[in-house]
């Protein structure tokens, strides 16, 4: 959504923005869309669309409740000891996992290492990560934190392979679920 433009109301440190449009192709009615900006960082921490039932004052109230809930439900709050997962692959499922080491003082960056978990659970197609036990492998390095939707996301570069190739990857990884395993299609089974 493109705030340009747009007249932000205030609320407990972020601004909030709603643009009004047209919905509908065969019945047009009026729509809102929302988005959530973090005052400091400038950063826009969640958006999205309102069907064209709501109101701008139930989208308004509706994104006062989410900013409400970063703060009581500890949204967009990353610590030292948090796990991340990014998913991927076409005809196959794979997962790459990352530990949080530090934190900047803006809170904006966060030093992180990857991490292998250390046992697999199951045959027959699949696997079962377990990400209560694993061992850090590689090297230290920075990712982005992020907000999208209310969810907390790191992002950036990451190393892929490690030492010798050392290739590297686009990702983003949101929060692992603690005690969830993880299915992943084992080496060699994708094609």
């Amino acid at each position: 959504m493109n705030i340009k433009g747009l007249v932000p109301e205030e609320y407990s440190g972020y601004n909030i923005y709603i643009e009004k449009f047209t919905a509908g192709r065969k019945y047009k009615r009026d729509a809102y869309r929302m988005a959530i900006q973090e005052k400091e960082t400038k950063r826009i921490v969640d958006s999205g669309t309102y069907k064209y039932l709501h109101t701008k004052e139930e989208v308004l109230k509706e994104a006062k409740q989410r900013i409400d809930g970063f703060e009581t439900e500890g949204l967009g709050i990353v610590k030292p000891g948090d796990i991340f997962v990014e998913s991927w692959g076409y005809d196959q499922t794979q997962y790459n996992f990352l530990i949080v080491k530090e934190i900047s003082p803006t809170g904006k960056t966060a030093k992180v290492r990857m991490i292998r978990p250390s046992e697999r659970i199951g045959k027959e197609g699949e696997s079962v990560l377990d990400t209560s036990k694993y061992e850090e492998v590689g090297y230290e390095f920075q990712m982005k934190v992020d907000m999208y939707r209310g969810e907390v996301h790191l992002r950036g570069q990451y190393p892929f392979i490690m030492p010798p190739d050392e290739s590297k990857r686009m990702g983003s990884f949101t929060k692992a679920e603690e005690g969830r395993l993880y299915y992943e299609t084992p080496p060699g089974m994708g094609h």
